[in-house]
């Protein structure tokens, strides 16, 4: 079996863990479904909010989340609290970070439009094809500019909500994605929409250089 296969392996019975997981912990409004090649995603109702402070939120789409390399960033089940993201890009802005009870806060912009505030719940599970995340493979480096690239984990990504901002399909060049928390950093920027290049460090390593291609 190739690296590649094992990978794909390895993800299908952590996401059939996960599912399983969730089932047994009584995930409210979560679903049960079919382990996915690329995982499953978690699905955020969000609000958004102008005006100031005391202003009304208001019902917005969707944030669908799915982030995982060596670690899972994102998914239904592994969001831990103090996780940051960031992305940003021709399809919007986002800057959330995640609290306990499964919720997040922040700031979003969408295109064309001023910021607002932005915060969700987690509302449920979704499981998500390799045919509409994107999946890098991607190579780290250590040791300076002139040393080698070593092959690591694939990078799965999929955000998503009134645009999407990366997936299979659409991943404008520019875009920007970043995130931190007790699973792993990250810096990256999509210099065309098929690949990337930017920073990474995972749990207990250095910093090292992170590049990907799908």
């Amino acid at each position: 079996m190739n690296i590649r296969a094992l990978r794909r392996t390895t993800g299908a019975l952590l996401a059939t863990a996960v599912a399983v997981a969730v089932a047994g912990l009584g995930a409210g409004t979560a679903h049960a479904v079919e382990a996915a090649p690329c995982g499953s995603a978690a699905v955020f109702n969000t609000k958004i909010q102008w005006g100031g402070e005391q202003a009304p939120w208001h019902d917005d789409a969707d944030l669908t989340l799915l982030i995982g390399n060596r670690n899972v960033i994102v998914d239904k089940a592994t969001v831990p609290a103090g996780t940051k993201l960031h992305w940003s890009g021709p399809n919007g802005k986002g800057n959330i970070t995640f609290k306990a009870k499964n919720t997040f806060t922040g700031t979003a912009q969408f295109p064309n439009e001023g910021p607002v505030g932005y915060r969700g719940t987690l509302d449920r599970l979704t499981s998500v094809s390799c045919k509409a995340a994107a999946v890098f493979d991607t190579q780290i480096q250590w040791g300076g500019d002139q040393a080698p690239w070593h092959n690591d984990a694939d990078l799965t990504a999929l955000v998503k909500n009134r645009h999407v901002v990366i997936d299979r399909n659409s991943a404008p060049a520019g875009t920007k994605l970043s995130w931190s928390g007790p699973n792993g950093n990250a810096d990256i920027a999509l210099r065309v929409a098929n690949e990337f290049s930017g920073t990474a460090q995972f749990p207990n390593e250095g910093p090292v250089g992170y590049r990907g291609t799908r």
